[in-house]
Order: structure tokens, then C-alpha cells, then sequence
């Protein structure tokens, strides 16, 4: 015996009236969202990068497997920690001369 073949299901033709649902469903979903992320401080931070910064970046994501923001967050709040934790290390880490040789082993 063979199988049948089941014809696909078909869907209710959309209305105006599910269309509308749909609409301030969508609406007060983005809403929920905004108003979330201002409750969390949310901010959006713009700038450019160039090539060198970009494939710092790029490595970064790569050894991770993170994306892009979340390296860069993650990477703020180590920064923060180090602060806290020792000045001296997040000076030579953000200072522009080259790291102490130390640093390099």
C-alpha cells in the first residue's frame, strides 16, 4: 500500500480585521521592547573603525565565537574589573606606548 500524499493545509485568507490584529500586535510588542531597554539604560553608541581596529575585532570574534557587540561588552566590563582591581595593569593595558616586555612572554 502506498502512502497518500496529504495536500497542505490552507490558511484562512487574512481579512482586514486579522490584518489590524496583527498590526497592534506587532505594535505593542516593539513597544514592550522600547520600553524594556530604557528601563535598562539602553543606549546606542555610533563611530567608525578602520582596518587595523576591524581586524582586531575580527580575530577577537573569531577566537571567541561571539559576536561583535558582545565582545566589545565583555571586554568593557574586564576593563572595569582590572580598574578596580589593579590601576597599575589597566594603565599599561590602556596607555598608547608599547606593553612592558614582561607583558610579551
Amino acid at each position: 500500500m502506498s502512502e497518500q500524499a496529504k495536500a497542505p493545509r490552507k490558511r484562512p485568507a487574512r481579512t482586514d480585521k486579522i490584518r489590524e490584529q496583527d498590526r497592534k500586535r506587532q505594535q505593542a510588542a516593539e513597544e514592550r521592547k522600547r520600553e524594556r531597554a530604557m528601563s535598562l539604560g539602553m543606549r546606542e553608541i555610533k563611530g567608525e573603525i578602520y582596518k587595523g581596529t576591524s581586524d582586531c575585532l575580527e580575530a577577537l570574534v573569531a577566537a571567541t565565537g561571539a559576536e561583535e557587540i558582545e565582545v566589545l561588552v565583555n571586554m568593557a566590563h574586564r576593563m572595569r574589573e582590572l580598574l578596580d582591581r589593579d590601576p597599575v595593569a589597566f594603565a599599561a593595558l590602556t596607555d598608547h606606548k608599547p606593553l612592558p616586555e614582561v607583558w610579551h612572554g
